[in-house]
């Protein structure tokens, strides 16, 4: 299965949802049972230790997932017709997951860390961040509010190791409408923002995307949020 890392990746790289992924059937060549597996890769093989009711792994189990023979997943909990669902546990090589699921995919409360200091507390859709939850990296950036498919979206506040904070509306991981920014030498941008860019007269920011984004020039002022890239200009 895949790693649920990918996701705050995405958010840290200012991208939108993580596509939709084919599940398949796997079955224990061991025990002839079978599981569902919502994400699966390539060189995959399953064990299951549990009760195994019409071919179908049921009930309190572990399942354990090996890539190209070395162990990659090992997920405990409670199964309904081979599918992990209710509370339970999965642990990755490079992080760990406690908290609800539905057919095999993290569902309802959960909470995520990763090996890198990555924490997600919050709630969860299909696998996604979904709804209200708290976002953080070692790094110190914060975020908490609201989630929609592995996006800020709807009401946020972000918080940057620098001290500096926006507290405000959120759509697909930018500011956009009614926010207040307070930079770390304690400058107030206060209004409405749009896709990320603010503009109040003379005064102009921007947060999580590229001042060139805002029709701004590369020295504009900045508020920019974490992402893969810490550019502030793609000139540099």
């Amino acid at each position: 299965m895949r790693s649920v890392a990918a996701a705050a990746v995405v958010i840290a790289a200012g991208f939108g949802p993580v596509p939709a992924y084919a599940g398949t059937w796997m079955t224990d060549a061991r025990s002839g049972c079978t599981v569902w597996d919502p994400l699966p890769v390539p060189e995959q093989t399953i064990q299951w230790t549990g009760r195994c009711r019409d071919g179908k792994a049921s009930g309190a189990g572990v399942l354990t997932i090996f890539r190209a023979g070395k162990l990659v997943e090992r997920d405990e909990g409670e199964f309904v017709d081979g599918k992990q669902t209710g509370h339970g546990s999965r642990h990755y090589r490079d992080g760990q997951y406690a908290g609800d699921f539905k057919d095999g995919l993290f569902d309802g409360n959960g909470v995520y860390v990763a090996s890198n200091g990555m924490r997600y507390d919050g709630e969860w859709k299909a696998g996604n961040f979904d709804g209200h939850g708290t976002l953080s990296f070692a790094s110190g950036v914060r975020y908490e509010g609201q989630f929609r498919a592995n996006t800020f979206s709807g009401h946020g506040r972000l918080i940057l190791p620098d001290g500096a904070r926006y507290d405000g509306e959120y759509r697909l991981n930018t500011p956009h409408g009614m926010g207040v920014y307070r930079d770390a030498n304690g400058a107030i941008f206060a209004g409405q923002w749009t896709n990320g860019c603010f503009r109040d007269g003379d005064r102009t920011a921007h947060l999580g995307v590229f001042a060139e984004d805002c029709g701004l020039s590369a020295e504009a002022s900045v508020a920019q949020a974490e992402s893969s890239d810490p550019r502030q200009s793609r000139e540099n």
